[in-house]
């Protein structure tokens, strides 16, 4: 019972993120000036795509994972004091003063670890070029060829905070993972990660890192690897 009134917590949690994902249109004002010249459009500047917050899973596991760390550190202190001097040698007004200095320090390591993982759980960007797209999360940065999203029958599969698209396998050699110093660290097949993966040899997994609907993300970048490849 309880096992399943969580996953239908986390599975709320999921929908109030996904709920907060905005339309292409929202992101990109002049969508249709892209659509109608892509070419022109990119040359003139590319598009940034920023990160989700998934805020509410955020609040919920840091939260969790707070209240776990400060109940430990409050015992902790407990067992130390009770070690040291004693719990019965220790006056009335003492104990009250540790009792309230007790809930303040799991008060504070709550929000300390909530607001940890909010930061935690951002996501990353997406750069879209003249003649490439970059998926950028922490400190690496993964490079793809507009190549890579052409292909005949396009195919878009939203599920579980990820997304599945079809991609053209002549292009995956010419993918190119980078770190933060701007360093090649693999390329072509070599390029896996949790949040970039290929499923298959015409199957590309992308973790929803990005403040846009998923879907529309990925039939954009099917369109666009259509005209820009």
């Amino acid at each position: 019972m309880i096992e399943i009134l969580f996953h239908l917590l986390v599975h709320e949690l999921q929908n109030k993120d996904r709920a907060e994902l905005v339309p292409l249109a929202v992101v990109i004002p002049d969508i249709q000036d892209l659509r109608g010249d892509p070419e022109r459009y990119l040359d003139k500047a590319e598009i940034v795509i920023g990160p989700n917050s998934r805020r509410f899973t955020a609040m919920y596991e840091g939260s969790f994972l707070g209240l776990f760390m400060g109940f430990v550190a409050v015992s902790v202190v407990g067992l130390t004091i009770q070690a040291a001097v004693g719990w019965e040698n220790v006056g009335v007004s003492v104990r009250i003063f540790g009792a309230v200095a007790g809930l303040l320090m799991l008060v504070i390591i709550v929000i300390a670890v909530a607001q940890w993982a909010r930061r935690w759980y951002v996501g990353g960007y997406i750069r879209l070029r003249r003649h490439s797209v970059e998926f950028e999360y922490r400190e690496r940065s993964i490079f793809c060829p507009w190549s890579l999203f052409r292909v005949d029958l396009p195919f878009v599969k939203e599920q579980d905070q990820q997304v599945t698209l079809r991609i053209n396998p002549a292009a995956r050699e010419h993918v190119k993972k980078m770190d933060n110093y701007g360093e090649s660290v693999a390329d072509g097949l070599a390029v896996s990660t949790n949040w970039f993966r290929f499923a298959s040899d015409n199957l590309l997994v992308v973790r929803n890192l990005y403040a846009v609907q998923p879907s529309q993300l990925a039939n954009l970048l099917h369109f666009l690897g259509q005209r820009l490849s």
